[in-house]
């Protein structure tokens, strides 16, 4: 009975459904503009879907959710002629109208505004935020700061040695990087961000034990053009010869030993700061004292083979100079943390599309709430994303502070968000993000060694060089892994990654001298940095840490495919469980990564990618934290280089400016409303032509199109194939400027719809006519990757009736 009821009411079902009618469909991020929806391009929850039938009433709505496609089903409008509106919503953690668009390639998914019947599927949306814009992994290179040992201004081997590299997405392997500049011109950096207005990458000094600074010293800030395989470089700002001190300013004592800093200990092993109290840093001037790189200051050899001391730079890492950058989307500020002040820098450029200058200067205070027993709120990592501006700090620990797994603990992170970066009114939220303590159980950076000598926890900063774990029966080789929140990346989902980078890495090195003076002891540091990962909820806008292994991404648990219950990790697992050498460290991060949006994988450098003593890059997957195989790549090697011991700085990819892109439809307003109705026909052949302002008040033709069969027109500065209704490669077609679309003032008898009479609500203007008499419509573009679909034109008959035209049905 049942073989033979239930089909037939499953029939009934699916009968009853089309009758009855329902649009369904998804909305998407569009990281690559093409329209179409690729495998890690997530669904967006919270776009409301409004359906109206031919009498222009509101028939079904709906709000998209869920964690498949379809996303959104609208049902009660039969299955006549139906119009579809997508309404982005004005306020959210995940999408919001002040940022998000309608994305490109709109000739393809319809855009915002779609004409369909009642019981339609596939009726799509696509989505896109320009700072996530890209082309792809075959179509992005990486940026990457590297360091060798001594004084790359000295006129020897440590300076005609890389200290900058870039190399395609994809690469792999043991192949050296094709595009390379030597220390010579810029010393040792960290922070990194790429212009995709004008093509180069920025990168800020960083103060490194056994690396040389470059010509423009603690507070340098360079310019890379690449050209080639290698890149042209410009000393572009100078923070302390403008006033924002990143060290000790005029009238701080010289530097060197019982001047600015004092050398102690049976083993000249600790490392104190002498002189008064720096307002700026709240510690001892002579913190804040960079030596030269060469003779009468920090001794750093010309010769990239010669070990070093390098006393003072033991107890300045992290605490002078600069740290983490990064740049706003529409290229007109960069943002740059001060480690020596610890307030974040807003830097004006003076031309997005050629930068060239600094014209103004703002900083801010990160918020006061923060208390840090037995230590300092250093921050460092800096992350522009979605109109904020997010900051990384650890609570250091430095003061004597401790830290017991799954107990008690002085080390804790932060990440905390400046709001409205780009304003006047910028200023960072009363409180962070997301806080956790760092007391979670860690993977052993050295696991063939006794239970002390592992390293299988985060450490307080110490000035002491003998907090060093060495095992006795290995005295060359040690580790001491201590938190510095050095980077932070968002997932194509939007959730949070925060890389830490080992601190011990950057104050011991590699193949160098361990204590500050006099000592012949040389050590071979191996770093335990970590990668966390924290799930965001789209509702609230609230980040919750990784548990053993798993985060919720918006609803979605993602689970690692090999982390969970590992005991390296908060709630006794991680997440990113591969970020290790099998055989030798369970725990390899130098502190950086990075996410080319689209691709469902992070971008992490490493030490060991490939063989020992080396460092590079790995890709894990963003979805269950496994290794992509085929991704490791090996970039330096042993000493001069710094082998285990963070020789990488701040990863970022390129990519073009997002491109803006106008249209939208000409249609036959059959009963003389303004209002695009559900069974009004687009109207075909119609000229649109795109005219710019190329002096005031002057208005020059650069782009004609002809509306197609549905009565759309598109034009897009971004790349593509060109038809006679969607023109591409509009190159004249920029952020910020003035522009006209022209159309005839009649089509066939018909005359132009009054316009803008599309009602009161916020979405009125992507359902009505938008021409004047003139048939001209006036804009201004917005920044990057703005989109402009609501140029919608009406022609209807002008009293007592129409003569006959031809009008393209849908």
């Amino acid at each position: 009975m049942k073989s033979v009821c239930l089909p037939f009411f499953l029939l009934a079902l699916s009968v009853s459904s089309v009758l009855y009618g329902q649009v369904t469909g998804t909305v998407f991020r569009d990281f690559n503009g093409d329209g179409i929806r690729q495998t890690n391009e997530p669904l967006v929850s919270g776009v409301t879907v409004n359906v109206y039938d031919a009498s222009n009433a509101l028939c079904a709505t709906a709000v998209t959710a869920g964690s498949t496609a379809p996303n959104y089903s609208a049902a009660g409008c039969g299955t006549g002629p139906v119009r579809v509106e997508f309404v982005l919503p004005t306020s959210g953690a995940c999408v919001d109208s002040d940022i998000d668009f309608s994305a490109i390639s709109g000739a393809v998914y319809g855009t915002s505004v779609q004409f369909v019947n009642g019981n339609s599927t596939n009726v799509n949306f696509a989505v896109h935020y320009p700072g996530s814009y890209n082309l792809g992994a075959s179509n992005t290179n990486l940026y990457v700061p590297c360091y060798l040992n001594g004084n790359p201004l000295g006129g020897g081997s440590s300076g005609t040695s890389d200290w900058f590299v870039g190399f395609p997405y994809l690469s792999s392997g043991t192949t050296p990087p094709p595009s390379k500049v030597n220390g010579t011109q810029l010393g040792a950096t960290w922070g990194t961000a790429y212009s995709r207005q004008a093509g180069v990458i920025f990168t800020s000094a960083f103060l490194k034990r056994h690396a040389g600074l470059g010509p423009l010293g603690s507070g340098g800030i360079y310019r890379l053009t690449p050209s080639g395989s290698s890149f042209t470089v410009t000393p572009f700002y100078d923070m302390d010869a403008n006033g924002y001190r990143t060290r000790a300013g005029a009238g701080a004592p010289a530097y060197g030993n019982g001047s600015s800093f004092q050398i102690s200990g049976p083993n000249n092993n600790i490392i104190t700061f002498l002189g008064p109290i720096d307002p700026a840093s709240g510690a001892p001037v002579g913190l804040g004292v960079v030596g030269v790189n060469g003779a009468g200051g920090r001794n750093l050899p010309a010769v990239a083979t010669t070990a070093n001391y390098d006393p003072a730079a033991f107890g300045q890492v992290g605490k002078v100079g600069l740290g983490g950058m990064d740049i706003s989307p529409d290229g007109r500020y960069l943002f740059v943390m001060n480690l020596y002040d610890r307030r974040l820098y807003r830097l004006e450029l003076n031309n997005p599309q050629m930068p060239t200058s600094v014209v103004s200067v703002s900083s801010y205070a990160l918020p006061s709430g923060v208390t840090c027993t037995n230590g300092v709120l250093r921050p460092f990592a800096v992350r522009f994303y979605r109109d904020r501006v997010y900051v990384g700090a650890v609570c250091s620990g430095e003061n004597g502070g401790s830290n017991t797994v799954n107990g008690p603990t002085d080390l804790y992170a932060y990440v905390f968000a400046l709001d409205n970066p780009t304003t006047g009114s910028a200023s960072f939220a009363g409180t962070p993000v997301i806080s956790y303590p760092l007391n979670y159980p860690k993977g052993p950076a050295r696991p063939d060694k006794a239970p002390p000598y592992r390293g299988t926890q985060w450490y307080p900063w110490v000035n002491n060089t003998e907090a060093v774990l060495i095992d006795p029966a290995d005295p060359g080789t040690g580790t001491y892994p201590s938190p510095m929140l050095t980077d932070l990346e968002f997932s194509d989902r939007g959730d949070l990654f925060m890389s830490f980078t080992d601190r011990g890495g950057h104050v011991y090195g590699f193949d160098n001298y361990r204590r500050l003076s006099t000592s012949g002891t040389l050590i071979r540091y191996m770093v335990g940095g970590d990668l966390l990962v924290a799930g965001v909820d789209c509702g609230t806008g609230a980040f919750a840490l990784e548990n053993n292994g798993s985060f919720v991404s918006s609803g979605v648990t993602l689970t690692s495919a090999g982390g969970v219950g590992n005991n390296e990790g908060p709630g006794g697992g991680e997440f990113f469980y591969r970020e290790e050498l099998p055989c030798c460290h369970r725990e390899t991060v130098q502190g950086s990564i990075s996410n080319v949006f689209g691709q469902g994988q992070a971008y992490s450098t490493i030490m060991d990618p490939i063989t020992i003593n080396t460092g590079g890059t790995r890709r894990f997957s963003t979805l269950d934290g496994s290794l992509i195989s085929n991704s490791s790549y090996e970039l330096y090697g042993s000493f001069p280089a710094f082998g285990k011991a963070n020789g990488l700085g701040d990863l970022s990819w390129s990519a073009p400016s997002a491109p803006i892109e106008v249209g939208n439809r000409v249609w036959n307003d059959a009963d003389g409303d303004g209002v695009q109705d559900a069974n009004e026909s687009g109207i075909a052949g119609v000229l649109v032509e795109l005219y710019k302002e190329t002096s005031p008040g002057v208005f020059t033709l650069i782009a004609s199109a002809t509306t197609d069969a549905n009565g759309n027109y598109y034009f897009s500065s971004g790349p593509g194939t060109s038809t006679a209704s969607a023109i591409y490669n509009v190159s004249q077609l920029q952020p910020n400027m003035s522009y006209q679309l022209h159309f005839p003032t009649a089509v066939g008898g018909l005359l132009l719809a009054t316009p803008n009479n599309g009602g009161l609500d916020s979405n009125a203007d992507e359902r009505d006519s938008d021409a004047n008499s003139a048939g001209v419509v006036a804009f201004v573009t917005g920044g990057p990757g703005a989109t402009y679909h609501s140029y919608d034109v009406g022609y209807g008959c002008p009293p007592p009736g129409c003569p006959s035209t031809t009008v393209v049905k849908n």
